[in-house]
């Protein structure tokens, strides 16, 4: 219990997180990252009592270093993350582009979405003879498809419905590629060389260039901007999902 708690370099760093972690929770639901911000919390909290409360010992002294070497790990893999290492960057002359989808408000694109269907428009000016795949499927609390969410909110902003292509069975990023393919496959059968980029956010550019390699398409990556109010929640998640990925592969 803490007897004497004084605001100081860490146990504001600690409460800011909290604070923040409770904001994510209430505006972002529970998810992963968001949980990672409020435990960040309880780390700086750990590091105040080392200074304020707790007995000096070596269980202490180790809990320490095993914290300080998880966040020094955490930044640098944030880091590298955010810098995407290895990505291929699109350059505007793909025969095919497909939009990985994420999270719907009922019926409608999520903020973090929006931003990647924004970059699709941006890209149509720039490539307008590729073809756009939306690629999404339904999930929990969802009304509707994430493709077919893709889709309205395109052609609400004068892209072509004959230029889109639903993808609507995905559940994962590795999934999202792996159908994509088999449709592309099929759209471009007298061209089998056909070129592809994706479309998401750059928290999620070089873990979805790897799972599109692992599901046998080669691509690049035009990386839309990351929603500044989950950016930091979404680097921390991705870190977890990043060294499954190395594992796993998936």
């Amino acid at each position: 219990m803490i007897r004497n708690f004084k605001i100081t370099p860490l146990s504001a760093v600690s409460l800011l997180f909290f604070l923040y972690g409770i904001i994510l929770f209430i505006f972002g639901g529970y998810t992963v990252g968001n949980l990672m911000v409020f435990c960040l919390g309880g780390v700086f909290l750990f590091f105040y009592l080392c200074q304020t409360e707790l007995p000096k010992n070596k269980f202490i002294t180790s809990l320490k270093i095993i914290m300080i070497s998880g966040l020094i790990i955490t930044a640098a893999l944030m880091t590298f993350i955010f810098f995407s290492f290895g990505v291929p960057k699109a350059d505007n002359s793909e025969d095919a582009v497909i939009v990985l989808g994420c999270g719907l408000q009922g019926s409608e694109v999520s903020d973090t979405l929006k931003k990647r269907l924004d970059t699709c428009i941006e890209y149509t000016k720039d490539n307008p003879e590729a073809i756009i795949v939306v690629s999404g499927g339904q999930g929990r609390f969802e009304e509707v498809t994430e493709a077919y969410a893709m889709e309205q909110y395109l052609l609400k902003n004068n892209i072509p419905k004959e230029k889109i292509i639903q993808e609507p069975n995905s559940s994962s990023t590795y999934e999202n590629f792996l159908n994509s393919k088999k449709i592309l496959d099929d759209f471009f059968k007298n061209n089998p060389n056909y070129k592809t980029a994706f479309i998401t956010n750059r928290f999620h550019c070089y873990r979805a260039y790897n799972l599109a390699k692992n599901a046998g398409l080669e691509t690049s990556c035009r990386f839309a901007g990351d929603e500044w109010k989950s950016a930091f929640s979404s680097y921390l998640r991705e870190t977890l999902a990043v060294i499954k990925l190395w594992i796993l592969g998936i």
